[in-house]
C-alpha cells in the first residue's frame, strides 16, 4: 500500500480526489447508492400514469345496474350525458376496464367535470418538489445531507390513502443528499449522465409492474411505495457530504471517509493536511453563501441568461413530463407507448455520453439542434396524415424523434446551464433554474388534457427556446469565470458569426 506524501499543486478537495482517487472502488459504491433512489422515485412519480388512469366511460343510464352492465365501445366513450330532454348528467358511470382493469379514476369516479382533480393530483408531486427543494435544501444544510435524506423519504409512503385528498397531499419528495461530493468534478458530467439510465431503469420497471398489477390501484401503489422503506438503511452504510462536515467543525468523521477512500484506492491512512486542505476551501466558499438568487438578475449579462435559463427549464421539464405523462400519439395501448418512449431514451443517452464534450460541436449547437429538430417534429405532428401503413409509421417516426429530441435537449440543459454562471453563483444559479422548471412541471398534467395542441405548443416553444440559446456562451473547453466581474466580461458568440469566425481562421492557417 502506498504511502501518501502531498504533491505540489494540491489546492482543494477536488485536488486530493484527483491524485488519491479521482474515482475509486469506494468511490464507485457510493455512487451506485446514490442513484438507485432514482429507480424508486420514478416508480412513485411515474406510476400516477397508470395508477390514476383515465379510463374509457359513459354515464350509467338510468335501470342500468352498475355491477352487471358491462362496458361496450359501440355506447361510445368518455360520454358525460345522458341524452334526454333535459340532457342531464350521471353521478354514476360505467367503465371499460379492457386495458387498464382500475385506478382512483374509476374508484372515486374523477371524470367529465370532475377530471381536472387527476391533473391538480398529478401536479402535487411537482408542488413537493418546488417547496420541498427550499425546505429540504435549507434543513440539508442544518442537519446534514445524510439525515435530510432519510427524513424525505421516510415520509414517502402513501399506499393506502383512503381517499384522493390524502394522497394529493402526500404525493411528494424525492432525495436530497449531495451524492457527487466524494467525486472529482472531472468525473461529475459522466456521474451527471449516468443518473438518467437509472431513472429509466426506475422508469421501465414502472411499466412492467403497472401492466402485471393493473386490476387494483392500491396494490399497484403500494408495490411503488413499499420499496423505499430500504433506503432507512442508508443512515448506517453511506457518508455524509464531507465539505459538510468540516463546515461544523467535525473532522474526525471527515477522516474516516477519506480514510476510507484513499485505503480502497492503495493509500495509508490520511495526514491531516487533508482535513486542513478541505477546511479551507470549506472557508473560503463560505463566502459565496452571502449571495442570493437576486444577484443573478443585478447585472445586464448575467440578468439576460438568467431569464434565458428561466425560460428554457420551465419549456423543457413540462414537455419532458407531459411526453411522460401522454403516449396517445405512438400507441392506443398506454403500457406500449410508455415502453417505447422510454426504451428510446437508452441510445439518446449513449449518444450524448460521447458527444456531450464534443469540441466541434459543442454543448449550444448540439443543444440548438436539438430544440429545432424537436420543434418542427412537433408543429407538423397533428397535420401529417395516418390513413395509409406508410404514412402511419412517418406519423409515429415523427412523433418519436421530436420527443427523443426534446429529451436528449433537457438532459443537456441539465449541464449546460450550471456552466452559465461564475463559480459564487453556480449552486445558487442551478438550484433557482431547477426550482423555477418545477412551474413548468407543475403544468404538465394540465397540458395533458390539451390533446394535440399541446404537441403545437411546445413546438413553438421548442423553436423560441433555440432561438434564445443563440444568446448563451459556448461553455466547451472554456475557462469557466469565477466571479460576477469575470463572468460580465465575456459576451456569447452568436452562432452565425462563430462560423465566420471559424472560416476566417482556416483561411489565414492555410495562407
Amino acid at each position: 500500500m502506498s504511502t501518501m506524501k502531498e504533491p505540489e499543486g494540491i489546492q482543494t478537495f477536488d485536488d486530493v480526489l484527483l491524485n488519491y482517487g479521482e474515482f475509486g472502488s469506494y468511490q464507485k459504491i457510493i455512487y451506485v447508492l446514490y442513484c438507485c433512489p432514482y429507480i424508486f422515485s420514478s416508480l412513485q412519480l411515474m406510476g400516477w400514469k397508470f395508477v390514476g388512469a383515465q379510463l374509457p366511460h359513459r354515464c350509467l343510464l338510468p335501470g342500468e345496474n352498475k355491477d352487471s352492465v358491462v362496458y361496450n365501445s359501440s355506447d361510445g366513450e368518455n360520454i358525460c350525458f345522458i341524452k334526454d330532454d333535459n340532457n342531464s348528467t350521471s353521478n354514476e358511470y360505467v367503465y371499460n376496464t379492457r386495458k387498464i382493469g382500475d385506478s382512483i379514476a374509476k374508484e372515486w369516479n374523477l371524470v367529465c367535470e370532475d377530471k381536472e382533480i387527476i391533473a391538480r393530483i398529478g401536479s402535487g408531486p411537482m408542488m413537493g418538489y418546488l417547496f420541498g427543494g427550499i425546505i429540504f435544501g435549507t434543513l440539508s444544510d442544518k442537519i446534514g445531507r445524510k439525515a435530510t435524506f432519510i427524513f424525505s423519504w421516510g415520509i414517502y409512503l402513501c399506499a393506502l390513502s383512503p381517499c384522493f385528498s390524502h394522497l394529493k397531499t402526500h404525493r411528494r419528495n424525492r432525495q436530497s443528499w449531495d451524492g457527487d461530493s466524494l467525486f472529482y468534478y472531472g468525473k461529475r458530467t459522466l456521474a451527471g449522465m449516468v443518473v438518467w439510465f437509472f431513472e429509466c431503469t426506475g422508469l421501465l420497471c414502472t411499466v412492467a409492474i403497472s401492466y402485471n398489477f393493473h386490476d387494483n390501484w392500491r396494490l399497484l401503489q403500494g408495490i411503488f411505495a413499499s420499496p423505499l422503506i430500504l433506503f432507512l438503511a442508508y443512515y448506517f452504510c453511506t457518508p455524509e457530504s464531507p465539505r459538510w462536515l468540516v463546515s461544523r467543525g467535525r473532522s474526525k468523521e471527515v477522516e474516516v471517509t477519506i480514510h476510507r477512500i484513499l485505503k480502497s484506492n492503495g493509500f495509508n491512512e490520511p495526514e491531516e493536511n487533508i482535513i486542513d486542505i478541505l477546511s479551507r476551501q470549506t472557508s473560503e466558499e463560505s463566502g459565496s453563501h452571502n449571495y442570493t438568487f437576486l444577484d443573478l438578475y443585478k447585472t445586464p449579462n448575467l440578468r439576460i441568461k438568467s431569464l434565458i435559463l428561466n425560460w428554457l427549464w420551465m419549456v423543457l421539464a413540462s414537455f419532458y413530463y407531459v411526453m411522460l405523462l401522454d403516449q396517445s400519439d405512438l400507441s392506443s395501448n398506454p403500457y406500449l407507448g410508455f415502453f417505447i418512449t422510454v426504451a428510446a431514451q437508452v441510445p439518446c443517452y449513449i449518444y450524448l455520453i460521447n458527444t456531450i464534450d464534443n469540441p466541434v460541436v459543442g454543448r449550444r449547437l448540439s443543444l440548438i439542434g436539438l430544440l429545432i429538430l424537436a420543434g418542427v417534429c412537433l408543429i407538423s405532428h397533428p397535420f401529417l396524415p395516418s390513413q395509409s401503413p406508410a404514412s402511419y409509421w412517418f406519423k409515429f417516426s415523427m412523433s418519436l424523434l421530436g420527443r427523443l429530441s426534446a429529451t436528449s435537449s433537457f438532459t443537456i440543459l441539465c449541464l449546460f446551464s450550471s456552466e452559465q454562471f461564475p463559480t459564487v453563483l453556480r449552486d445558487i444559479g442551478f438550484s433557482f433554474n431547477l426550482t423555477v422548471s418545477r412551474i413548468g412541471s407543475i403544468l404538465a398534467p394540465y397540458a395533458v388534457m390539451l390533446g394535440p395542441f399541446s404537441h403545437m405548443i411546445f413546438g413553438v416553444g421548442s423553436l423560441i427556446s433555440a432561438f434564445l440559446v443563440s444568446f448563451l456562451m459556448e461553455t466547451q473547453s472554456i475557462q469557466l469565470p469565477n466571479s460576477i466581474e469575470e463572468s460580465e466580461k465575456i459576451k456569447p458568440v452568436l452562432p452565425w458569426k462563430l462560423v465566420r469566425v471559424q472560416k476566417v481562421k482556416a483561411d489565414l492557417s492555410i495562407n
